[in-house]
């Protein structure tokens, strides 16, 4: 599907507005909603009747607007290996079974609501 330059322009106004940082899901949700107002005011149906923009489609959108996608951390490729070697799992619980059983109850962190004991 072509896109129309109209389009692309309410797009790209909308992108920004002072907005250095888009996320995926932010872009998305804006080409779907003028996705969805465009055709409502052109041919006057409910949104659910509405064919959303392909992956393809948002993808050439992307290389159109100059959108960069990456990962949000750099990483060299020696910290990728080292991040991927099993020694530092050992090493994590190691540090563990001697750190814990030293440590206050209370200052023990716990990020995902699951127990040490």
């Amino acid at each position: 599907t072509s896109i129309s330059p109209k389009f692309f322009s309410n797009i790209e106004e909308t992108l920004n507005k002072g907005q250095i940082n888009v996320t995926s899901e932010e872009f998305r949700s804006t080409v779907n909603k003028f996705a969805i107002d465009t055709a409502q005011a052109r041919r006057n149906i409910v949104s659910s009747q509405v064919k959303l923009p392909s992956r393809r489609t948002l993808h050439r959108l992307e290389e159109k607007l100059g959108i960069k996608t990456g990962n949000a951390e750099f990483t060299t490729n020696a910290r990728a290996i080292a991040c991927a070697d099993v020694r530092n799992a050992v090493s994590m619980c190691a540090a563990q079974h001697l750190m814990v059983p030293l440590t206050d109850h209370y200052l023990i962190l716990n990020m995902d609501g699951t127990r040490l004991r």
